[in-house]
């Protein structure tokens, strides 16, 4: 696998449209979580910006399946959390010579945790 971190933490499906909208997996480990939060949502965030409305606050990342499952209040705050979780499991992905999936375990089990608490 190219990414296992990433592919543990977000699903194949999100994982591979994620790194199709960054291009590679080089490209997404220097991406800021910021930037990753509102991949797919670029032409809505362009357009916001000409316009000067409201910005959006995530893209692609609302097809994560535990964006789907949380009845959480707060979406933007989610959206940013796991942003940065992609992006952490992303430069461990790039940067790390071992290729396991440990981190991604433990950075979803820690972005359960958090939804739990809410």
């Amino acid at each position: 696998k190219l990414c296992p971190n990433l592919i543990n933490l977000v699903g194949e499906t999100l994982g591979s449209k994620i790194l199709s909208y960054a291009g590679s997996l080089k490209n997404l480990a220097k991406l800021p979580a910021s930037t990753i939060q509102i991949l797919g949502a670029e032409k809505t965030l362009f357009s916001a910006l000409k316009k000067k409305e409201k910005t959006p606050n995530f893209g692609i990342i609302v097809n994560s399946k535990i964006f789907l499952k949380t009845n959480c209040i707060n979406k933007s705050k989610l959206s940013r959390y796991i942003a940065n979780k992609i992006s952490i499991s992303a430069r461990i992905d790039f940067f790390s010579a071992d290729h396991s999936v440990i981190y991604g375990k433990n950075l979803k089990k820690n972005l359960i945790k958090m939804i739990s608490q809410k």
